[in-house]
């Protein structure tokens, strides 16, 4: 009998329903104590929110007296005779398990229950996470453990859970090694230079760099966002480079953001040089130079707001709603679609970029008036009709 998948299936779908006999259940918890496959299954079953609906679409298939009547037809005779709905219907609750049981084992464990808000699932925040590409090409995870790594030429670079940190360089004129830190959709890392420059790196956001600088200037290239602490070298000025926009400084302090075609440097100390097609600029603290792909924008900065990433929240000043749920997708790592035109609205909040998804789109809904389904890591925004 237990070799039976289809018999299988038959007990698990009565005991979520609760309709086995007594003889049947025994049966079935004698199973479960030997299929540990089938303990994890019940143990998912436990805590998802969508369990209730597939219990009323198999109450909703009558499978008790599905399986009695494929077991009479098949009795009878040729198997030709069986009528082909009821075979559907018993093998379609195997494949159901088969697919489950897949489905589990290869689960996000970042896509959790919604225990509150009635979403298919809720999204966990992101977290401290990056990839590192040696000069050779190979690849090296960071954030899960502490890793020690060494370049061809020497340089050390030790990795720990939340920041990866070069030692000892040696200003070098000779040809420059290369380093690429990603940091994925749903993640952020923290990077110490060669130099001793510290760097926050947002998620989807890429920093390409020498594991040791040349000895005439730092140049690094920057895709996505970062925050810089620069150490101050006279003889070697700091240079970041991102999209059309190169950004020259000595010691100081600035974030760096360009996920489109738009590029803005928001300085908070020191001094930096912003240089755009034929335009240069000196910024002072509290200014932003925004570059859009025309021309370079001089304005005054909110600091408290580009720094928002940094300090672990968000924080929306009377921004559109569409780069705000593009942020909000990068930070969860997700897939975004519309339902209906975006409305064209402004909206301001703050709340912490460590609650879970289901917390910042019930705050979104509130001031937005949009809602929101959430499906694994696919989020749809379904706007009211106009």
């Amino acid at each position: 009998m237990y070799d039976d998948p289809l018999e299988k299936a038959r007990l698990i779908a009565g005991y979520i329903q609760g309709t086995l006999s007594e003889q049947e259940e025994s049966q079935f918890l004698d199973l479960l104590e030997r299929d540990k496959n089938l303990q994890d299954l019940l143990e998912m079953y436990k805590d998802t929110p969508t369990i209730a609906s597939r219990i009323k679409t198999l109450k909703e298939r009558d499978t008790e007296k599905a399986w009695n009547r494929f077991k009479e037809k098949a009795n009878k005779g040729s198997r030709r005779r069986i009528n082909s709905f009821w075979i559907s219907i018993a093998a379609g609750i195997a494949l159901f398990l088969t697919f489950t049981l897949k489905h589990f084992n290869h689960r996000d464990n970042k896509v959790i229950p919604d225990s509150s808000h009635r979403y298919a699932n809720d999204v966990l925040p992101g977290e401290s996470k990056a990839k590192l590409v040696l000069s050779d090409g190979s690849a090296i995870h960071l954030g899960s453990k502490s890793v020690a790594l060494n370049e061809h030429d020497g340089t050390n670079m030790q990795g720990t859970k939340e920041e990866l940190i070069y030692r000892g360089e040696k200003a070098s004129a000779a040809r420059l090694i290369y380093n690429t830190l990603f940091v994925p959709p749903g993640g952020n890392y923290r990077l110490t230079l060669p130099d001793g420059t510290k760097v926050w790196l947002n998620a989807a956001s890429k920093l390409v760099f020498p594991v040791s600088f040349a000895n005439n200037e730092r140049l690094v290239t920057l895709e996505g966002e970062a925050y810089f602490e620069v150490a101050r070298d006279k003889k070697r000025p700091f240079k970041v480079t991102m999209n059309d926009t190169k950004i020259t400084v000595l010691g100081t302090s600035f974030n760096a953001r360009s996920y489109e075609k738009e590029s803005m440097t928001t300085l908070v100390s020191g001094a930096v040089k912003v240089h755009y097609g034929s335009s240069l600029y000196d910024l002072k603290p509290g200014q932003c130079a925004v570059a859009d792909g025309n021309d370079l924008n001089i304005g005054t900065a909110d600091i408290e707001k580009a720094l928002a990433w940094k300090e672990g929240h968000f924080l929306f000043n009377e921004d559109a709603i569409k780069p705000i749920l593009e942020e909000v997708a990068r930070w969860y790592d997700l897939e975004l679609s519309y339902k209906g035109k975006l409305p064209d609205i402004h909206i301001g909040g703050s709340i912490s970029r460590k609650e879970r998804l289901s917390e910042v789109l019930e705050m979104l809904k509130e001031v937005s008036g949009l809602n929101f389904n959430v499906n694994g890591r696919k989020l749809q925004i379904i706007a009211n009709p106009s």
